[in-house]
Parts: structure tokens; C-alpha cells; sequence
């Protein structure tokens, strides 16, 4: 059977042949509308789709590019401080005194006073080794000054007569104080040379022993000395035995 055959059969069993021509172009054109409406649905559902799924993957992208921003600025502080800490602070600290080569020198930081005297080339001959505390901790900034032999027996010899003077005014007053043995750094007197020559006594503990004394008067006893910040009982315990008031 032909394809016209099939079209007048279905026309026969559809009474197609008997229905008027404006009826047959009615539903002709109603078939039309509605395939255009389908069609029109289908279409806009599928185009909301796509922008859900192009909106999805855009947040998608965009959240992900911003967890790799933020990983990348921590891994990049995380470098910059481990740098920082992997290289070494440099302390600044002035040698002067008694040294081969007095000057301005850089040491390592939590460097102790001798890395700075080697820093200066070493002690001279006329250096009196015990005025600064070889294992002391350096401080940035601070000045380490090395008194020289004759310097410091200059000072306790200072302090041997003021020591002498003071004894004599009070035995003149009937006090009857015996003079202090010599050698002994009178700490109401010396300088700070002299203070300095103390074993762990530098020149900034030497100013601080002066300021003291000047503020609050002299020292009673040897004792008192610990009064000054700095100073604790294991310090005095190691200079007890070479001071006097």
C-alpha cells in the first residue's frame, strides 16, 4: 500500500473526508500552537538548566580560586616567617677599653661578652680580664668596656686611701675603726673603673652602683649593695670578699 493509500485510510477512519476544510485548517493550526507551546516550555526549561549549572560551576570556580588565594597567602607567611627565623638576628655591641682593635662589631644573637672580645681582636697585655664577665649574655646595644691593670689598681687604691681617710676621721672621733685591708674597692668611693674591676660588674652595673648611691646615700654595709638592680646574693657572694664601705 502506497503512502497516499494510508493517508485516505486514515482520513476514512478519522471521518477526516466528511469534516468542512475550515474545521480540517482549525485543528491544523490548533496542532501548531500547541507543538509551539511544547516546544516553547521545553526550551526555557532547558536554557533555566544550563544557567544553573553555568551559575554552580562559576560559584564553584570562584570558591575554589578563593581557597587557593587564601592556601597561598598562609604558605606565603608561613615562608616569610620561617625565613625570619631561619637566619640568625645580629646584636650590635661597642668593645672599648683594653682590647687588640675597640670598635663597633656585630656578634650572633644569645652570643656571650667573650665572642665579642674575640669579635676585637682579644685582650691587650694591659688588660685586667677579670672587669668584665666573659659569660655574660650580650645585650644589642650595649658598651663593654675592658679596665686595664693599672687603671683598676689606681681605683682600689683610691679606695684603699678614701677607705684609710674615713678610718682616721673616726678614730679621731673616738668611732675606733680599724682601716680596711688593702686591695678592697670601697663602694661608696670608687669610680667606675674601679667598680668595674669587680669580677661580673661591667660598666653599666657600675653606673647603676653610683646612681644608687647617690639617690639613697652611701652603703651601710657591703651588704647593702644588693639593693641595686642587678645585683642578687650570688653576685655578692663572688665580689663579698673584695668590697668594703
Amino acid at each position: 500500500m502506497s503512502f497516499v493509500d494510508d493517508v485516505d485510510s486514515l482520513k476514512t477512519k478519522l471521518h477526516l473526508r466528511d469534516m468542512p476544510t475550515s474545521l480540517r485548517i482549525g485543528l491544523v493550526l490548533l496542532g501548531a500552537i500547541i507543538l509551539f507551546i511544547l516546544f516553547q516550555g521545553l526550551w526555557q526549561l532547558t536554557s533555566g538548566d544550563t544557567h544553573l549549572i553555568d551559575g554552580s560551576a562559576q560559584s564553584s570556580w570562584q570558591e575554589g580560586s578563593e581557597e587557593g588565594l587564601t592556601v597561598t597567602q598562609a604558605e606565603a607567611a608561613q615562608e616569610g616567617t620561617e625565613a625570619s627565623t631561619s637566619q640568625p638576628a645580629r646584636l650590635s655591641v661597642h668593645v672599648v677599653g683594653e682590647v687588640a682593635n675597640p670598635g663597633l662589631y656585630e656578634v650572633d644573637a644569645g652570643s656571650r661578652v667573650q665572642a665579642a672580645i674575640d669579635a676585637a681582636g682579644g685582650f691587650t697585655n694591659d688588660a685586667n680580664q677579670g672587669s668584665v664577665n666573659l659569660a655574660r649574655e650580650i645585650v644589642d646595644g650595649e658598651q663593654i668596656v675592658v679596665a686595664s691593670k693599672s687603671a683598676s689598681a689606681a681605683g682600689a687604691a683610691g679606695a684603699g686611701s678614701a677607705g684609710s681617710a674615713a678610718t682616721a676621721s673616726s678614730g679621731a672621733s673616738g668611732a675606733g675603726s680599724s682601716s680596711a685591708p688593702g686591695g678592697l674597692v670601697n663602694i661608696n668611693t670608687a669610680d667606675i673603673a674601679g667598680l668595674s674591676s669587680l669580677s661580673g660588674i661591667g660598666e653599666a652595673t657600675a653606673k647603676k652602683i653610683i646612681a644608687d648611691r647617690e639617690k639613697n646615700g652611701p652603703f651601710k654595709t657591703t651588704k647593702d649593695i644588693t639593693r641595686v638592680s642587678g645585683i642578687g646574693d650570688k653576685k655578692y657572694e663572688a665580689i663579698k670578699d673584695s668590697i668594703t664601705v
